[in-house]
């Protein structure tokens, strides 16, 4: 099975489910799978960032993540407080933040991307000062589901936040 996402995101989403119902923490990694059949803890594995999974496990977690919190923007949470609370991976964060300005950082996202994610192209269409128009062009033999998209929201949106700014205006045209 081909592996597109980098553990920092599946982190990201074990991290949600332990804030808010540590509880029910187990049931993430419950029936994983054929990925997950020859590993023996599947929250260690997932949680260490250096993993890749496939896309169809990681749109997985996220239902889970919806199904036990109650939340169906759920993913768009974990998206936005993964930066918000400085979960964004601390290599992203360093990389982003050492473009110096939100508007030099979106223009790079694409090399950023590629580190952790294989499920997209960022292309920016357009920017400005205070404005920007950025494309996610989505593979297209990969599974996709709504949380994918609602998680890059979440995450564009917060991306200000770095710099201590307020989260952006983001307004998507269409999902996938």
């Amino acid at each position: 099975m081909d592996k597109h996402i980098g553990c920092i995101n599946s982190l990201a989403v074990i991290q949600y489910v332990e804030e808010r119902e540590p509880g029910k923490l187990s049931e993430l990694f419950k029936d994983l799978g054929p990925e997950m059949a020859g590993v023996s803890d599947p929250k260690a594995f997932l949680f260490d960032p250096n993993n890749w999974i496939s896309s169809s496990l990681m749109i997985q977690l996220y239902k889970r993540a919806r199904r036990i919190s109650g939340d169906e923007d759920a993913a768009y949470e974990i998206g936005f407080n993964s930066v918000l609370n400085q979960r964004l991976g601390y290599i992203q964060r360093i990389i982003i933040y050492a473009f110096g300005n939100p508007a030099k950082g979106i223009k790079h996202t694409q090399r950023v991307n590629d580190h952790f994610n294989r499920t997209k192209r960022i292309e920016l269409l357009s920017s400005s000062r205070n404005n920007a128009v950025i494309r996610l062009i989505w593979a297209k033999d990969i599974p996709l589901s709504r949380d994918c998209c609602l998680v890059n929201k979440g995450v564009y949106q917060a991306i200000p936040t770095i710099w201590g700014l307020p989260p952006a205006r983001l307004e998507e045209t269409k999902c996938f």
